[in-house]
């Protein structure tokens, strides 16, 4: 039994010393995966918003007053929750340009829902920028009942709107502004992405 022991030691240090490496080979690699991906969505974010004002001129001064807004897309961003793909996205607050990295989930997927899209929220009131990244939101029903369509012609034309002063548009994959189909949806805080405490 003793000549085992040697043996024995030197596996239980060499997988030690393996592990040890993969650790510290992965933990720079996960941080730029996380880079890697909080910029694709600066960019996406960037790319739905030219799109949103260019489809909707009128918008313009409306969005560059406004607090802040957030993008989301599942176009290659999706996570697995519970067994069902979800959103990822990313608000941004005008005047400091401050980041916060959401996730969106669907909470009834049995009633589907749109393929392939990406939602803008605008927040008109900091008031409503700072409730969505304290405590999230949910597009439910109760929601849905206070809704007002924004009609042709004013600054949120094509929008759905809510109080207190936010704002939801839709985009196809074209980037044409379309009805807006999300329903029983929630939006949170990413703690993965976002390791940042959002700023009064």
């Amino acid at each position: 039994m003793k000549k085992f022991a040697p043996i024995f030691m030197t596996a239980v240090m060499v997988t030690l010393c393996l592990a040890l490496a993969t650790a510290c080979s992965t933990g720079p690699s996960l941080q730029s995966e996380k880079e890697d991906q909080r910029a694709s969505l600066r960019d996406m974010a960037k790319s739905a918003m030219s799109q949103l004002l260019s489809a909707k001129p009128r918008a313009r001064a409306a969005v560059s007053g406004s607090a802040g807004y957030a993008v989301f897309t599942d176009y290659g961003f999706q996570v697995i929750f519970l067994g069902d793909s979800k959103a990822l996205g990313v608000a941004v607050r005008n005047t400091t340009k401050q980041e916060g990295f959401l996730k969106m989930i669907q909470l009834r997927p049995e009633l589907g829902g749109p393929d392939k899209f990406r939602v803008i929220l605008i927040f008109e009131t900091e008031e409503a920028l700072s409730r969505f990244m304290k405590a999230g939101w949910t597009l439910d029903d109760a929601a849905m009942a206070t809704a007002v369509i924004g009609k042709e012609g004013s600054p949120f034309a094509g929008a759905l709107s809510f109080p207190p002063g936010l704002h939801v548009y839709e985009l196809d994959q074209s980037g044409a502004v379309v009805d807006v189909g999300i329903r029983n949806v929630m939006f949170y805080r990413d703690r993965e992405l976002d390791s940042y405490s959002w700023k009064e």
